[in-house]
């Protein structure tokens, strides 16, 4: 009291002073001080009712964000939860940071003072760039930092920094540029390949799909039957009748460069003519001329040199080969020469002996080699080539001929096709694409 010590709490008994004021104080270690000054009267008892509070070290600080983004308070690089944010901080220097998964502040430097109270406020800025990327021509590439992202254009939220961008499209040298995005900042990097480096030729495109539409001509022989020759003394033999096929052929592939994979189509019509003959009378004469529709389909492969004008190409593929046969002028008998139908007003008489439209589908083989001409690829060519197809059809038969020796007969009658049937020719045609 007034400066005294005057004993510890609780006190034994009350103090008697002077009337008048009086300073009155309580302390404790680590508590808070209390001072009051007190007046008192003629034969008053005063009762004081002290509590203390703890003894305050620190200062207050208060920080927010100032957008109130979503980020968290690091006081000496130690999280010490979300914005805003309010607690006692030691006296002394200190560094304030706000950070989140997207925003973050710069460092800020503050001086504590025991028991201020001090007000901070952050800004917390992305803590990317962002970059947009645009290139000529549309279709070209986009590759940053080793990563693919797409054609045309391209924009995203980056890492500050240097960024490596190539633009690239096949047939193009590729261009290259360096661009460095500041954090929070929009950069823009309009790339024009075409003309991006001086003297920049375009070269032909390989890779990709293509067609081909052709006609092919072809010529080619396959074994039948010729029936007997009595007056020259011939037996019934299997011989090679001379072919012709007109086809209409159709190709579809995707080309990985000199080499590609392609799907064949094909529609053939054609006709297959044996001489005539005559027993030694001279009275029976037989001829076989018959016509036959087919096709083929397959899959197979091509090789393709690569020039921007001039190409060299051959395919091969193997598929299935569907035919029908029609009979023209079947087996007949009469009194006629080898080279008409009548002598002497006398035409040939007797039956047709050969089967109605008989048929088959046997495996087959196609190919070609040729060369294509046209000003770049894509695009379109003259194609100009020779075509050959292989096919392997069975037996095939007319009605039996009692004159047909064995073993050309059977109880199915006698064979009409035999063995492979081959054909080569020439082909013109266009092809498109790559």
């Amino acid at each position: 009291i007034d400066g005294k010590e005057i004993g510890k709490t609780p006190l034994d008994k009350p103090r008697r002073v002077n009337l008048g004021s009086h300073a009155v104080k309580v302390t404790k270690t680590d508590f808070e001080t209390f001072d009051k000054e007190v007046n008192i009267g003629s034969e008053q008892a005063l009762v004081l009712d002290v509590k203390l509070d703890l003894e305050v070290t620190d200062g207050q600080v208060s920080v927010r964000e100032q957008s109130s983004r979503d980020v968290h308070l690091f006081v000496d690089g130690q999280d010490v939860g979300a914005l805003p944010w309010s607690g006692g901080v030691q006296p002394g220097d200190h560094t304030l940071e706000a950070k989140g998964s997207k925003f973050a502040s710069d460092k800020t430097r503050i001086k504590v003072v025991r028991k201020q109270r001090l007000d901070v406020v952050l800004d917390a800025t992305p803590i990317t760039g962002h970059l947009r990327i645009s290139v000529t021509p549309s279709n070209a590439k986009i590759d940053m930092d080793g990563a693919d992202h797409g054609t045309g254009q391209w924009e995203a939220d980056v890492p500050p920094g240097s960024h490596r961008i190539t633009v690239s499209l096949e047939g193009y040298p590729d261009a290259v540029r360096e661009v460095t995005v500041e954090r929070g900042q929009l950069a823009v990097a309009e790339i024009p390949l075409v003309g991006a480096i001086s003297n920049a030729a375009r070269e032909p495109v390989y890779k990709g799909f293509y067609g081909r539409w052709s006609t092919p001509f072809l010529f080619g022989f396959g074994t039948g039957y010729v029936p007997p020759d009595t007056q020259e003394g011939r037996q019934g033999t299997l011989e090679r009748g001379f072919y012709f096929n007109l086809a209409m052929k159709l190709q579809m592939g995707r080309s990985f460069g000199w080499f590609g994979i392609e799907g064949v189509g094909m529609f053939t019509f054609g006709g297959r003519i044996n001489d005539q003959f005559k027993d030694a009378s001279g009275f029976a004469q037989v001829k076989e001329d018959y016509a036959f529709g087919g096709g083929f389909f397959g899959v197979g492969a091509r090789a393709t040199s690569k020039h921007p004008i001039l190409r060299l190409t051959a395919g091969l593929a193997f598929g299935a080969s569907p035919h029908q046969i029609f009979t023209q002028e079947p087996v007949k008998y009469g009194p006629c020469d080898n080279n008409s139908s009548s002598t002497t007003g006398t035409s040939c008489s007797g039956s047709p002996s050969t089967a109605s439209k008989p048929g088959y589908t046997s495996f087959a083989m196609a190919g070609d080699v040729g060369i294509l001409i046209g000003n770049g690829s894509p695009g379109a060519k003259l194609w100009i080539g020779v075509d050959w197809y292989l096919d392997f059809p069975p037996d095939l038969f007319v009605q039996a001929d009692p004159r047909i020796p064995a073993p050309y007969t059977t109880n199915g009658g006698a064979i009409m096709l035999h063995g492979p049937q081959f054909f080569i020719g020439p082909t013109l045609g266009v092809g498109f694409g790559h």
